[in-house]
């Protein structure tokens, strides 16, 4: 098993369906940062197995947080640094405690470490944007 496989294997999702509970991706939009937000404009979920999607405005948040709850796997980018505090902070409410929970902003940084100054080198060749 490569350096790489061994890093990713617990980030990778797999494409296939599987098993043993409903998988999502989701994110929030709110009307600020973390400690000013007062409220979120919209949740948008994605079930993970059947690529469905689901948008949920200001008006239908805590049917939202009732489909994140049923989550047994929550992903998201920067979720635990903003959504779930944001969720926490506004409407008290969090996953339950086995639900599994990975930030790709986590992922991708213990993955590639190295990202911006990858970005960097792309940049300085004239492919950066």
């Amino acid at each position: 098993m490569s350096l790489f496989q061994q890093l990713a294997r617990h980030f990778i999702i797999p494409a296939a369906p599987q098993s043993g509970g409903v998988r999502l991706a989701f994110d929030v939009e709110a009307d600020d940062l973390l400690h000013t937000a007062t409220t979120a404009h919209c949740i948008v979920i994605v079930d993970l197995d059947s690529d469905q999607i689901f948008e949920y405005g200001p008006q239908q948040i805590a049917d939202a947080l009732a489909h994140l709850a049923r989550a047994d796997y929550l992903t998201g980018h920067s979720i635990q640094k903003y959504d779930l505090p944001l969720l926490r902070r506004l409407y008290g409410w969090s996953p339950s405690a086995p639900t599994k929970i990975i930030d790709t902003l986590v992922a991708s940084r213990l993955i590639l470490p190295n990202l911006s100054d990858l970005d960097d080198q792309v940049a300085a060749m004239g492919g950066g944007a």
